[in-house]
C-alpha cells in the first residue's frame, strides 16, 4: 500500500511546516521529493525505486488534490467570514450615521406634539420633576415628529410637563 507523509511518520503532513513530501510502503519510507514537484517527477522517483510510477504518480496528485480543496474551502470559509465582518461593520457604520443623524434633527427640532396618547400613571414618569400632587393619575406621552417624548403626569388640577426626550 501506498501512503504519503512527512520524513518521521506516515500519514502525517503538515503543508506550510513539512517541505518534503515522502513516499511510503508497508509502513517504510521509501523516498521523499519537494513538496513543489509535480506527481509525474513523483511517479519518476518512484520508477527509480522500483514502484509502480503510475500508482505513485495518482496517489500523490489525489494529495494534491485533496490539499487543493481543503485550502480553497479554507479560503472560502475565511472569505465569507470576512465579508460577514466587512457587513457588519458597514451596518454599523451606517446604523450609527442614521442614529447621528437623528439626534442632529431632534436637537434642531421646535418639539410640537404630533401625537398623543393617555396611559394610566405607574409611578414618575421620565423628564418630569417628580410632583407629588400630580401623582397618581394619568400620564399624557406626547411623540414629536422627529421622535422626541415628553410625559406629563396628571392628577385633577395638578399636572407636571417633563421636558422632551430625545432618544
Amino acid at each position: 500500500m501506498i501512503e504519503i507523509g512527512n520524513h518521521h511518520t506516515v500519514g502525517e503532513f503538515r503543508p506550510g511546516l513539512d517541505l518534503s513530501l515522502w513516499i511510503w510502503v508497508g509502513g517504510q519510507r521509501v523516498f521523499g521529493g519537494s513538496v513543489g514537484w509535480l506527481p509525474a517527477q513523483f511517479g519518476e522517483a518512484a520508477a527509480r525505486h522500483g514502484l509502480d510510477a503510475d500508482a505513485v504518480a495518482s496517489v500523490v496528485a489525489a494529495y494534491f488534490a485533496g490539499t487543493a480543496a481543503r485550502r480553497a474551502a479554507a479560503d472560502a470559509a475565511e472569505a465569507q467570514r470576512r465579508a460577514a465582518a466587512d457587513n457588519l461593520r458597514a451596518a454599523t457604520l451606517a446604523a450609527e450615521a442614521e442614529r447621528e443623524r437623528t439626534r442632529r434633527q431632534q436637537r434642531q427640532c421646535a418639539h410640537r406634539a404630533q401625537t398623543s396618547r393617555t396611559v394610566g400613571y405607574t409611578g414618575s414618569s421620565p423628564g418630569t420633576h417628580g410632583d407629588r400632587e400630580a401623582a397618581g393619575g394619568v400620564t399624557y406621552i406626547d411623540v414629536c415628529r422627529c421622535g422626541a417624548e415628553r410625559y406629563t403626569d396628571a392628577n385633577g388640577a395638578h399636572a407636571d410637563v417633563g421636558h422632551w426626550l430625545i432618544d
